[in-house]
């Protein structure tokens, strides 16, 4: 036999490596919507005030069913301190989002118009409450019986 070796011929077009640098972190991927496999964005941490201010409704828009639980008596104001702390992470986790910055984006409409209709329902409820308060016929009932009273005179 003949211990000639086997030569293949190069490729004619060059092939191109597709590696990372060393010292240089991958391209982050968008892992939105995976479930609980999914790698939270730092950027993407904090109190979620759209998930506190509006609950069942925040939570159906975002995926996070949990928030029905706010529906349960005794439940609801509970919710909503669960959901400000974890609805961010739960949001991300759920749903699919485009980008970081289409999230961050959407969860600040969300806070805007859940203070807004906190502040819409907060005050009207305040007001019927003072006005409640204020019983309008006891004030004149009071004030008939001073004045029905007669006037003492110092001895």
């Amino acid at each position: 036999m003949d211990a000639t070796p086997i030569i293949t011929p190069l490729p004619s077009t060059p092939q191109t490596l597709t590696s990372t640098p060393v010292g240089v972190p991958p391209a982050p991927t968008n892992t939105s919507g995976l479930g609980e496999s999914t790698t939270l964005p730092p950027e993407i941490q904090g109190w979620s005030w759209g998930g506190f201010f509006l609950t069942w409704i925040w939570g159906i828009g975002n995926n996070v069913w949990i928030a029905l639980l706010s529906f349960v008596p005794g439940l609801s104001f509970l919710m909503a301190i669960i959901l400000g702390i974890k609805g961010r992470e739960w949001a991300w986790k759920n749903k699919h989002w485009e980008s970081t910055e289409v999230f961050k984006s959407t969860q600040k409409k969300w806070a805007i118009w859940g203070l807004i209709l906190t502040i819409l329902c907060f005050f009207p409820i305040l007001l019927i409450a003072i006005l409640a308060t204020i019983n309008p016929m006891a004030q004149i009932n009071k004030a008939n019986s001073v004045r029905n009273q007669p006037i003492l005179q110092p001895n």
